[in-house]
């Protein structure tokens, strides 16, 4: 069975919010961060209250996500990548650097990767995209 490329789906508008965020976005967490790794939100519209029987007191959104390949390079864990971005994101008022410390990466293998990286380790994990963690974990990866 061939590989679903696309979905559509009906949620909740404050999910439809987490799910299509930005960097530099609130709503932009890890959740968004990790399904750029498998996918991008290429498509949404609101759907009012007053089309449904009864009307809700939550407002709907559909969405449509479109499957992305090339995110990560071959050599690259997904799983790995993920561990990074729930790291940097854990404690979400610190710094990069503070909150991944804090959550098992050794402080001086940060450093290094943040400088090879061109990422300032007083970055907050919001400002990053997809890309800038996938290129972190490539550098975390050697001393995993």
């Amino acid at each position: 069975m061939p590989a679903l490329k696309r979905a559509v789906v009906m949620v909740q508008k404050e999910v439809a919010d987490r799910i299509a965020a930005v960097p530099g976005n609130k709503t932009y967490g890890g959740y968004t961060a990790k399904l750029g790794l498998y996918a991008q939100v290429t498509g949404r519209f609101e759907v009012p209250p007053r089309c449904f029987m009864p009307a809700p007191h939550v407002d709907s959104t559909v969405v449509r996500i479109d499957r992305v390949d090339g995110v990560m390079p071959e050599e690259l864990d997904r799983e790995f990548v993920a561990r990074v971005i729930d790291a940097a994101f854990a404690q979400r008022r610190k710094t990069i650097r503070n909150s991944m410390s804090a959550n098992g990466f050794a402080k001086d293998v940060l450093d290094a990767a943040f400088e090879a990286c061109g990422i300032a380790p007083t970055t907050r994990a919001e400002t990053l995209d997809v890309a800038d963690f996938v290129r972190l974990a490539q550098e975390l990866i050697h001393d995993a």
